[in-house]
């Protein structure tokens, strides 16, 4: 099962910063990525979509840290002997991502005191409750507007700062009435924002934040009108498709296969082979992916500009995550 998303000129390098932040994230190596663009340029949508291609991740099994069984750091398991490790047992989970807006409050996205265990009735205990990027060690977190952020929550970009500083980083909660607690923290940080929007670029607001960035793409809508109706074409498809009017056995909300071969033939043509095929397992998903919303989904568009940092090791990727045929 799979969604669409047109692949052209104006978003090849997103795409391929992308591409090369995934891979570091199978490899334990972040990459960050930042993208500016004017809105409805489709920095989200493709943001969101890459999310689909991450893949899973092994940790000790019920971890809220994402412990590997071979390196733990948490403050629960850090410490703990490898047959102890082995007797908790492992799971695999799909590999986090997580999102953080201007508006999040900086216990939510560090940590704070977990007053459900502070408050029960049995064995009461003051413990830490982790936050947004504690459960995205080993994943991805996507801060859209980053540049707002900067601006009206200055201690939400000190913390990404602390996480993204190193590699890994470093996260350090603390809470009155508990001993400061400090843990690396792998996390890929991928931002979105509008330079020409209040309050401006984000190298105007938090230099120091935009230099954190491995990546930096420019984004642009594209000018091929054959792309625009590729676009429009994938667009209107992807909706008969979650309505069922196709004849499928397709539900709302999930993006599918027509069962026409004649039509995919026609709209295999129609989009003159500019197609991002991406896998997705979930319908809200596969929904965004293939651009549900007119403004900003698939029908607008995602352009390079320049890609910050991007060397000829992006060459090295032979079969890249995003398949274009």
């Amino acid at each position: 099962m799979v969604c669409e998303l047109v692949r052209h000129d104006g978003n090849e390098g997103l795409a391929m910063a992308l591409e090369l932040s995934i891979l570091g994230c199978w490899r334990g190596y972040p990459l960050h990525v930042h993208t500016e663009g004017l809105r409805g340029t489709g920095k989200t949508t493709m943001i969101r979509g890459a999310a689909a291609l991450l893949g899973r991740l092994t940790r000790i099994a019920g971890c809220p840290y994402n412990c590997d069984p071979a390196c733990p750091h948490c403050p629960r398991h850090r410490g703990v002997s490898p047959e102890a490790i082995a007797a908790l047992g492992r799971e695999e989970v799909p590999m986090p991502f997580l999102e953080i807006s201007a508006s999040a409050k900086l216990g939510t996205v560090v940590g704070s005191i977990d007053l459900a265990r502070l408050t029960a009735a049995a064995n009461a205990e003051a413990a830490l409750l982790p936050g947004t990027l504690a459960r995205a060690h080993r994943g991805v977190v996507f801060v859209d507007e980053i540049n707002r952020l900067a601006d009206v929550a200055p201690e939400l970009a000190d913390a990404l700062l602390d996480v993204m500083g190193t590699k890994p980083g470093r996260l350090q909660i603390e809470e009155a009435g508990l001993n400061p607690v400090s843990m690396p923290c792998q996390v890929t940080v991928w931002a979105a924002s509008n330079p020409d929007e209040e309050p401006g670029p984000l190298s105007d607001v938090r230099r120091q934040l935009a230099d954190r960035f491995d990546f930096g793409v420019a984004m642009r809508r594209p000018t091929d009108p054959e792309d625009v109706r590729a676009i429009l074409r994938q667009d209107l498809l992807t909706r008969w498709f979650a309505r069922g009017d196709l004849g499928t056995s397709a539900k709302p909300g999930r993006c599918t296969e027509p069962a026409d071969a004649s039509l995919r033939r026609r709209t295999s043509g129609a989009t003159g082979g500019r197609i991002l095929r991406l896998p997705t397992g979930e319908p809200s998903r596969g929904t965004s992916l293939a651009g549900g919303d007119p403004v900003n989904g698939a029908a607008g568009g995602q352009g390079p500009g320049h890609v910050r940092g991007c060397t000829s090791h992006g060459s090295a990727c032979a079969a890249p995550p995003f398949g274009v045929r």
